[in-house]
């Protein structure tokens, strides 16, 4: 099964971890940024068999276009 992700997509590993966004590719990895317990960006490539994407967090701007597309806004769904 080959996965499919983006630059600007958050993803996280299978097994868990930090949220981690999408900066590149090269071959069949990932190359992936993310901020440490200190704050300081740490960089690494994972095999994207290792990844999935970070649901309910961040979405990239690929991912908010097609959500926007797929569902019609109005200024009605505002709850106030």
């Amino acid at each position: 099964m080959v996965k499919s992700f983006s630059i600007g997509d958050v993803v996280e590993l299978n097994s868990g971890g930090p949220p981690m966004s999408v900066c590149g590719f090269k071959g069949n990895h990932v190359k992936c940024i993310w901020f440490d317990d200190h704050n300081h960006i740490q960089e690494q490539e994972f095999d994207a068999l290792l990844l999935r994407p970070a649901i309910g967090l961040a979405l990239s701007s690929k991912q908010i276009e097609r959500h926007s597309k797929s569902e019609p806004s109005s200024d009605d769904d505002i709850p106030f």
